[in-house]
């Protein structure tokens, strides 16, 4: 609906969760402000989760990982 994405998650992912959590509609703006941003937190979660692996000399991120980087977020 909106063509392709700037920079982060693609429109049609964002305007997909939009209507399956209530919204009838989403303006490009604000679809593009919330690629952004999911983008970025999902940037900084995968980034730490990396980290604990590697505090664990493992090279996969568990899920482990990603709970303890979703945890340090709160």
């Amino acid at each position: 609906m909106f063509g392709k994405k700037k920079n982060g998650l693609p429109f049609h992912t964002i305007l997909r969760l939009s209507k399956k959590l209530g919204a009838e509609r989403i303006s490009k703006d604000a679809a593009q402000l919330l690629s952004e941003y999911l983008t970025t937190e999902l940037k900084n979660i995968i980034a730490d989760a990396v980290k604990f692996a590697k505090h664990a000399e493992r090279k996969t991120v568990m899920e482990e990982d990603v709970k303890l980087a979703i945890e340090r977020k709160k």
